[in-house]
């Protein structure tokens, strides 16, 4: 019987081990990535994601109203934030109150099972005091 190299047997069975890579395209509805902002953030008192303090807080700063859209390869994401900034004194906040509708962007990247996101970006900001 001729022996084998132990070399060609060793890439033989790593050959015969390993399964081809295979890419798939997964599509994922701007409705959808809504649903899921809106179930795991924005599932705060009256659908609100607060950033800083929380409903009983006299300072916060919190945002609203998630609204989900592609342009071109990014995701934007479109929300409503309120803010009251200062020292709390008394149970009120002394300070100044903004309220701001801000577009944010976002890449989608995904390695192996795990999808997340990079290179955020504040596309556009309105400021208003209330």
């Amino acid at each position: 019987m001729p022996r084998i190299p132990l070399y060609l047997l060793l890439f033989a069975l790593l050959f015969s081990a390993s399964h081809p890579a295979r890419a798939i395209e997964v599509k994922v509805s701007a409705q959808a990535l809504e649903r899921t902002l809106r179930t795991q953030l924005f599932n705060g008192p009256q659908g609100r994601y607060y950033i800083r303090g929380d409903a009983n807080s006299p300072c916060y700063v919190y945002a609203e109203s998630p609204h989900v859209t592609f342009v071109q390869d990014r995701i934007v994401v479109h929300v409503h934030a309120k803010s009251k900034l200062g020292t709390s004194v008394r149970g009120a906040c002394l300070g100044v109150s903004l309220t701001t509708d801000t577009d944010v962007s976002l890449i989608p990247e995904a390695e192996e099972e795990s999808i997340g996101f990079r290179d955020a970006r504040i596309q556009k900001l309105s400021e208003s005091r209330s």
